[in-house]
């Protein structure tokens, strides 16, 4: 998104009627580049196109049912375990470079059909960031063993999430 404030800094300039040349430079990129993004109206992150397309045939597309077999088998299965099985049984058919290539293919599946994750949300409390709070709405045993009524009292508790410190105050209704 650098890319953006520059082109709309760029633009700014040109608005105001700084010649290109300049508002390129106030903008901290060339001509040239300032030119394109110009005539092209748009944010360089509207001009970006995904990358959906593949350059190269899957060189594991024919033996890939053996290597899912393989990873639903024992799931504990590395790549490169899997790429040295499959070049003992093909021999010639792989190059040593491919390994990468089997890798990723085995990490996207595993992604989406692998085993599940246990997802551990990690706490990180800073100091005097956050207070717990909680309060209990009668204290001791639940009566007042003075009149044999309930108490008309409770018990508040402050915690600090970093330090763990705690403070507890007894709180008292009013009556009206």
């Amino acid at each position: 998104m650098k890319k953006d404030t520059e082109v709309k800094l760029l633009m700014q300039e040109r608005r105001k009627g700084t010649a290109q040349r300049l508002a390129a430079a106030r903008a901290g990129m060339s001509e040239r580049t300032a030119r394109k993004y110009e005539q092209a109206g748009q944010l360089p992150s509207h001009l970006k196109r995904p990358h959906i397309w593949a350059t190269r045939a899957n060189p594991f597309e024919e033996h890939w049912p053996w290597v899912i077999a393989q990873l639903e088998r024992d799931p504990a299965l590395q790549g490169s375990t899997l790429f040295a099985l499959l070049c003992e049984q093909h021999p010639g058919c792989y190059r040593p470079t491919q390994m990468r290539t089997l890798q990723r293919h085995i990490a996207r599946w595993r992604a989406v059909h692998g085993p599940e994750h246990e997802v551990i949300f990690e706490q990180r409390h800073q100091p005097g960031e956050r207070a717990q709070s909680d309060a209990h709405p009668y204290g001791g045993s639940g009566r007042d063993h003075c009149r044999g009524a309930l108490p008309s009292h409770g018990l508040s508790r402050m915690s600090l999430t970093y330090s763990n410190a705690e403070a507890i105050s007894l709180c008292r209704e009013r009556n009206v």
